[in-house]
């Protein structure tokens, strides 16, 4: 892999920073919080439905 970053990848790194209002390691420390792991609805086995949901042969999409 050459020293250089990928123009395409940096348009979408630029693109998920703009949209997302951080970078995408600070987007990734805030995931490995306490609080976000906390988030979202749970269906009773502890993860959220949207995780589970995005799982192969998940009945929940």
């Amino acid at each position: 892999m050459s020293g250089g970053r990928n123009p395409d990848r940096q348009e979408i790194l630029d693109r998920f920073g703009d949209a997302a209002g951080m970078t995408a390691g600070e987007f990734e420390k805030r995931l490995d919080t306490d609080d976000s792991r906390a988030a979202g609805q749970k269906g009773g086995g502890g993860e959220s439905t949207g995780h589970a949901s995005g799982r192969p042969g998940s009945s929940s999409r």
